[in-house]
């Protein structure tokens, strides 16, 4: 009876110890994926190569406006040519054309779409108009780059709710010279987007990166077979279609955009000096310097004197204080301490964004942060 007590224990001890390493796996697993980098969606951070936007442009003439158009001959030369379609012959130094401008209409045609589709076109005066609001832009073609022309857009210019002096509802002075006509434009000739080549197609990443790139080659290997996917290069991994897939490559692809991929990317400082903002990512290190700025005084070194705010680089927000009490407005950290760790110290000693801004970019400077900074 003893015995049986014993290997009851026994086996619900073993059972514990099994269920401990078992989530202790899964903790380290998850915690080496966050650190790793952000699990998302392939079409989340690419798109498929020969898929992609087109941009139009046209010149045409906005009509019905009340005195506010162009007075050059330009614009009367263009109403001239135009009303020689419908047989009527005008000098253009006798025209008076203030009721009508010279306008350049731009869209972008996106992936996929067919004739008859409807798509928003922006209408900009190019010449001494003070204002377009109320127009009428007649039929006017719009080309691609190879000079065909790819849709027709015609109607009423919008601009929005404006007040007597060009307001907006917020106070905010709106710019009478370019206005939007939503579907305005009529697709007339589709712009065909092949994207499948001897049976591959490629994946083009958004921001190009070699891990992230490797990444991808292999979720798509996982799923599809080995072979299946080679990463060209930083920005590009070619795909091979499987022979199931052969009549369903739309599928195909709907099942490579669904694969999850953890993506990685080089550590980066994003300052924005006239609002004071800073983004960075937790693993910004900085190496051993001494940095002294209007008053503030930043030392990082292997060894930070032991009591002094900010020494360790386990404490997540460290304090802003003297070391000493004669001592003001000096910051110790141990190398290795983060980016956000001086960040926040320097934010609790009450130092301005300007400070900062400037400490990190002599930082930078010195090689004491080996990540890219973009200012903006």
């Amino acid at each position: 009876m003893i015995k049986t007590v014993k290997k009851i224990k026994s086996d619900k001890l073993m059972k514990r110890a099994v269920a401990v390493f078992i989530c202790a796996v899964f903790i380290f697993n998850f915690l080496s994926a966050a650190y790793a980098g952000v699990i998302t969606r392939i079409k989340d951070i690419a798109r498929i190569g020969g898929v992609r936007e087109n941009q139009l442009v046209g010149y045409g003439v906005v009509v019905g406006l009340e005195g506010s158009g162009d007075k050059n001959i330009m614009t009367a030369q263009s109403i001239v040519n135009m009303l020689k379609s419908f047989d009527v012959t005008l000098d253009p130094k006798t025209l008076k054309a203030q009721n009508s401008a010279a306008v350049m209409v731009t869209a972008n045609v996106m992936p996929f779409m067919c004739e008859g589709d409807k798509l928003d076109v922006v209408v900009s005066s190019i010449g001494d108009a003070k204002s377009i609001q109320g127009g009428v832009l007649l039929q006017t073609p719009l080309k691609g780059a190879n000079g065909k022309v790819y849709a027709v857009a015609q109607g009423p210019v919008s601009m929005g709710q404006l007040g007597s002096s060009q307001q907006s509802a917020g106070g905010v002075k709106l710019h009478p010279l370019v206005a939007r006509i939503p579907g305005g434009a009529i697709i007339e000739r589709e712009i065909t987007s092949d994207f499948v080549e001897d049976e591959k197609i490629e994946i083009v990443l958004n921001k190009k990166d070699f891990s992230t790139a490797n990444a991808v080659a292999g979720v798509i290997c996982d799923k599809f077979g080995d072979g299946f996917a080679r990463a060209k290069n930083a920005g590009v991994v070619t795909v091979r279609v499987p022979s199931s897939f052969e009549d369903n490559v739309v599928g195909f692809l709907a099942a490579v955009e669904s694969l999850l991929v953890q993506t990685d990317s080089a550590s980066k400082i994003v300052i924005n000096e006239k609002t004071g903002t800073i983004v960075m990512g937790d693993d910004v290190r900085i190496s051993p310097v001494a940095i002294s700025h209007n008053g503030i005084k930043l030392k990082v070194a292997d060894n930070a004197p032991q009591g002094a705010p900010g020494a360790g680089a386990a404490q997540n927000a460290p304090a802003a204080r003297a070391v000493k009490p004669g001592e003001k407005n000096i910051i110790y950290l141990n190398a290795g301490s983060t980016v956000r760790d001086m960040v926040d110290a320097l934010n609790e000693m009450g130092a301005y964004a300007k400070d900062i801004i400037a400490i990190i970019q002599a930082m930078k400077a010195a090689g004491a942060i080996q990540s890219d900074i973009e200012v903006i």
